[in-house]
C-alpha cells in the first residue's frame, strides 16, 4: 500500500528474455524488462504509476520487498538485480520514489536473487539481507607472450576485480538509523550461502532473534551449517 489509502498495489521485477538481449554487463546492466507499478484503484482494476513513481528499474531484475526503513509510515522498495547493482527508492510519500541506493550505502553488485527486509538486531529499525550467489570459483587467463601495455594492465585488473566482487555472497545490511545501512554479512557471519536463491527471516527457536533461513542451489555435497 504505497500511497496508505487502504488498498494493495503491486509492483512487478521483470528479468529479460536471454535469447534476444544479452546482458551488458555482469555487474551493471540496464537493458532488461522494465519493472512495473501498478497502483489499486479500489474498483478491481490498476494503473500502470511506474514512470511516475519512478521506480521502472531495467537491472534484470529479480525480487523485490517493501518495508519502511526510515519510520514515516510509508512504505519503501528494495529491488535485487541479478545482472545490475540492488536499488533501494524511497518512498516520498506522493506517489513517488526516490532512489536513495547510493547515498544509504546499499549498492551491492552481487548476482541479487532475493530480498528479505527483518530486525536481526532487535533495535526497532528494518534491516535488509540480500541473497546473491557465492563462488570461489575465478576465472583463469592466459597471459599472452608479450608484456601488455599500462592500459591493458589496468583494465585486465579492474575487470577482474568486478567480477570477483558479483560472488562475493549474500549481503546484510544494518539499519543505521540515520538512512543509511552497513554491510555487516561477514560480521554476521551471513554471507557465506553459496548460490542463496532466496533468504528469510524467522525466529525459529523462539529466542526472541530473528534468524535467517537461506535457500541454497548448485550445491555439490552435504553441508550442516545453511541455518
Amino acid at each position: 500500500d504505497i500511497d496508505r489509502d487502504g488498498n494493495l498495489d503491486l509492483y512487478v521485477v521483470n528479468n529479460g528474455d536471454i535469447k534476444k538481449v544479452f546482458p551488458t554487463y555482469p555487474w551493471k546492466s540496464k537493458n532488461a524488462e522494465s519493472n512495473i507499478l501498478y497502483r489499486n484503484n479500489g474498483d478491481g482494476t490498476f494503473t500502470d504509476i511506474t514512470k511516475k513513481a519512478g521506480v521502472g528499474d531495467k537491472g534484470w531484475s529479480l525480487a523485490c520487498g517493501f518495508a519502511d526503513y526510515n519510520n514515516d509510515n510509508y512504505p519503501d522498495l528494495a529491488v535485487a538485480n541479478d545482472f545490475g547493482e540492488k536499488v533501494l527508492y524511497k518512498n516520498n510519500g506522493d506517489g513517488t520514489f526516490t532512489d536513495v541506493t547510493k547515498k544509504a550505502g546499499v549498492s551491492n553488485i552481487g548476482y541479487g536473487m532475493g530480498v528479505s527486509w527483518g530486525d536481526y538486531n532487535n533495535d526497532g529499525l528494518p534491516d535488509l539481507y540480500f541473497s546473491n550467489m557465492y563462488s570461489n570459483s575465478r576465472w583463469l587467463f592466459d597471459d599472452p607472450d608479450y608484456e601488455l601495455p599500462f592500459i591493458g594492465r589496468f583494465f585486465r585488473s579492474a575487470i577482474m576485480t568486478r567480477m570477483k566482487n558479483t560472488t562475493n555472497g549474500n549481503a546484510l545490511f544494518k539499519n543505521n538509523g540515520d538512512g543509511t545501512f552497513t554491510n555487516v554479512a561477514y560480521e554476521a557471519k551471513a554471507w557465506d550461502g553459496e548460490w542463496s536463491w532466496g533468504g528469510i527471516f524467522v525466529d525459529y527457536d523462539a529466542d526472541g532473534h530473528q534468524d535467517i533461513y537461506a535457500a541454497n542451489g548448485f550445491l555439490s555435497g552435504k553441508r550442516k551449517d545453511d541455518l
